[in-house]
């Protein structure tokens, strides 16, 4: 009888999904790995699981994503490195670091784009208010106005009062009324007393015109 292998199952954390012993680092000194469908994390302390360094404190710096501290040491980027090209290269106390850039992610070999409109706040989601359109670009988003809207920051819109603001297309005998994201036109009711009034002065004018025209 064959065996059948079921292979690792992948896990599902913070809206990524991750292969079976991948490595993400969520925030500094706390390091998760997935295993077989469930994501584990483990937090370093770092007064004592970092190494000793060997440098004054006034010389030792941090990295981003990284929970040890490290000394000044060779230029190891110049040297040469594998970091994507949307990634930057750290160096290191003895070696080199990848980190991908702002709006992408990775281990820093590998950096793909994030789609912040996927995802609603948070440091790689998205913030654009309920009355714009998101749209991802690479590396970043961008917050868009609907129709009947203007900008009126990096992440809101505004209605436009198309009636106030003269951006209308009704009629001058209609009547414009503004509603949400554009506006309608109705035609105004008038008595039939103004309308008597309005035919006779018409009228009189057109009497005038004739007068004129055969005196």
């Amino acid at each position: 009888m064959d065996v059948v292998s079921i292979p690792p199952k992948h896990c599902l954390f913070y809206g990524q999904f991750y292969d079976h012993g991948e490595q993400v680092t969520i925030k500094k000194c706390v390091e998760c790995q997935c295993d077989d469908g469930s994501m584990k994390c483990v937090r370093t302390d770092p007064e004592t699981n970092c190494p000793r360094l060997t440098c004054p404190p006034e010389q030792q710096f941090s990295v981003p994503d990284h929970c040890c501290k490290f000394c000044p040491g060779v230029d190891y980027c110049a040297k040469g490195h594998s970091c994507h090209a949307n990634a930057t290269c750290l160096n290191l106390q003895t070696t080199y670091a990848c980190q991908c850039d702002q709006g992408f992610q990775g281990d820093g070999r590998m950096c793909t784009d994030i789609d912040e409109c996927a995802m609603e706040g948070g440091e790689v989601g998205h913030h654009c208010h309920s009355n714009t359109v998101c749209v991802n670009t690479v590396g970043s988003y961008r917050c868009d106005c609907p129709e009947g809207y203007e900008q009126v920051d990096k992440f809101g819109c505004a209605e436009v009062d198309e009636c106030a603001a003269g951006r209308h297309r009704c009629h001058e005998n209609a009547e414009c009324t503004n509603t949400d994201g554009s506006y309608r036109c109705s035609c105004v009711f008038r008595r039939l007393s103004e309308w008597r009034r309005l035919s006779s002065t018409r009228y009189l004018r057109m009497r005038g015109w004739l007068y004129r025209r055969f005196l």
